[in-house]
């Protein structure tokens, strides 16, 4: 779970949400920062957020900052998915059918008017199942 503090920046006026100063938001995915997907399945993760005025909730933004190709963020719920393929090169083999590797991948949170947010997760590309 990551749990940020989001300062405004600016000062507020009509680039920000809310009246405060800054937010504390709570980002997190079930599986928390260990995210598996299974060779040649489609996966997706629901993100859990709480404390974000509706105010802000509905100007939130969601973006991939880095992350293996098969990887997508949808930009308006947050929610991640992705489908890694035989064919998936990590490091410098492609995983297969029966292969697996970790990876890194990095998520920004925007809401306008305070500064971003960022969630790493370890990507864990396992095999396909039987």
């Amino acid at each position: 779970m990551l749990c940020a503090a989001l300062a405004a920046c600016g000062g507020g006026g009509d680039d920000a949400c809310a009246t405060d100063s800054s937010l504390r938001v709570h980002w997190s995915y079930a599986g928390g920062q260990a995210l598996a997907f299974p060779i040649g399945k489609s996966t997706t993760y629901a993100p859990a957020l709480s404390g974000l005025p509706p105010a802000c909730d509905a100007r939130k933004t969601f973006n991939l900052v880095q992350g293996p190709s098969f990887l997508s963020i949808d930009s308006a719920t947050g929610v991640i998915s992705g489908e890694p393929s035989p064919t998936f090169v990590c490091t410098s083999t492609s995983v297969g059918t029966t292969g697996g590797c970790s990876t890194v991948a990095e998520f920004k949170l925007s809401i306008p008017g305070y500064s971003d947010s960022r969630y790493t997760a370890f990507i864990n590309v396992t095999p396909a199942s039987p």
